[in-house]
């Protein structure tokens, strides 16, 4: 092939031939082919000295002029052509050549940023002082060292314990799911994860709180009214260990009524 093409004047190597072979594969369909002009291979004739199709022959020139260089103004208007922002959109005009050949795009949904925003590191610093751990008398675990030194004192394989140092403090976070928090259920869940992901609590347990009538009521699960009703005594915690987190904006019916002040009672 390679040997055809330079007959017919286009001397191409077998890389290059390859890289042109390659680039043809990429094209759209209804793209036309690419030629070289006949102005290109007519210079070319001309430099040589070949004849032309009616046999007269054209000498080629003895000296040629160089082009001039481009100026520093010509140089910025060319590369100005095109706006440098993304906002500055191009006349269509400019733009018909070049995307008569592109794909269809598709939508692609990316995920928001958090609902706490800046707030989120702050809330998560005050949780810091929280993180603190306590003796806790009910459950045990083996001093070594005291188990040791008294070994060694006595001589009787007697085993020493000691309190576990756990977290003082359990969450209930409490979702109030009327209808005018479906707007802020997204900011519910970014709490609940923060509170989760904070180490500050030795569990976290999520209710829900329906304020939609005078009484409200307690269920298992938030914005899911299939939940178990529960009582709002399980949020009382006669150790004191317990923190109980609300999060409402205060505009169901059990807020204005005071239903919630004595279910808090």
């Amino acid at each position: 092939m390679t040997k055809v093409l330079a007959e017919s004047g286009v001397e191409l190597s077998l890389e290059e031939l390859l890289d042109a072979m390659w680039l043809a594969g990429k094209l759209p369909r209804d793209s036309g082919p690419l030629v070289r002009s006949a102005g290109v291979a007519a210079a070319s004739s001309e430099r040589h000295g070949e004849p032309h199709h009616d046999g007269s022959t054209v000498a080629a020139p003895e000296t040629a002029e160089p082009a001039p260089e481009p100026t520093a103004a010509e140089s910025t208007k060319k590369r100005s052509a095109r706006p440098l922002l993304a906002s500055a959109q191009p006349s269509p005009d400019e733009d018909a050549p070049a995307l008569a050949g592109l794909s269809p795009a598709f939508a692609v949904r990316a995920p928001d940023s958090s609902t706490l925003g800046a707030g989120q590191l702050r809330l998560g610093k005050s949780l810091r002082p929280l993180r603190q751990r306590f003796p806790d008398r009910r459950q045990q675990e083996l001093d070594v060292t005291r188990t040791v030194a008294a070994i060694a004192e006595t001589g009787v394989p007697e085993t020493v314990a000691r309190a576990v140092r756990t977290r003082w403090l359990s969450l209930a976070l409490v979702v109030d799911d009327g209808v005018s928090m479906v707007l802020w259920q997204r900011l519910a869940a970014d709490v609940r994860v923060l509170m989760e992901r904070a180490g500050a609590f030795r569990d976290v347990r999520v209710y829900g709180l329906d304020t939609r009538s005078d009484t409200p009521s307690l269920r298992t699960t938030p914005y899911r009214h299939r939940g178990r009703l529960l009582s709002p005594k399980v949020l009382c915690d006669l150790t004191g260990n317990t923190l109980v987190l609300v999060v409402s904006d205060g505009v169901g019916e059990a807020w204005r009524d005071g239903g919630t002040a004595g279910c808090a009672g």
